[in-house]
């Protein structure tokens, strides 16, 4: 369980990836242009349409989520925006059980970035936002023009269980 300080998260890195590129809405995007945001974090539950597999629903996906106590992962990412350009992107995301709530149903997904009001959508933060609030909460930073992706599991699940020693 959680240690006297606190629960315990758990960062994982890649770096040398193009990182979630493409676009942070679900607008469509033309056959080959990228859409690794979109497919990461809008997603969950979609069949890929690519045949690249990687499971029928992308419920692979899901497990950073099934690790964490809460189900919240942070996202910082950096990756080559349209322009060709270096961009900081960063969006926490919840995956929860649908529950309804005074007659309403919900889906159990939750997002925090920033409302963008014509759109009625939370969109990750960009730019230099990003990047001072990924510096804050993630150990490993993006050195020179590095590219990838940075997760945070929060509240990680870190018992012998959990981890597979029990199984032993």
């Amino acid at each position: 369980g959680p240690s006297a300080d606190g629960p315990y998260v758990l960062e994982v890195f890649d770096r040398g990836t193009c990182g979630l590129d493409g676009p942070v809405t679900l607008r469509p995007v033309p056959d080959g242009a990228p859409c690794n945001c979109q497919d990461l974090i809008l997603k969950v539950g979609v069949p890929r349409d690519d045949g690249k597999g990687g499971g029928t629903y992308g419920f692979g996906k899901t497990a950073a989520y099934a690790f964490s106590r809460c189900g919240t992962v942070v996202y910082w990412t950096r990756c080559r925006n349209p322009q060709g350009q270096l961009e900081h992107r960063l969006i926490a995301s919840a995956f929860r059980d649908s529950y309804a709530e005074g007659g309403e149903q919900f889906t159990g997904r939750h997002w925090w970035g920033r409302w963008d009001e014509e759109q009625a959508i939370i969109l990750p933060l960009v730019g230099a936002d990003a990047e001072m609030l990924g510096a804050r909460l993630f150990r490993r930073r993006f050195d020179g023009d590095e590219t990838g992706t940075s997760l945070l599991i929060l509240d990680a699940d870190v018992s012998a269980e959990s981890l597979g020693a029990a199984l032993g």
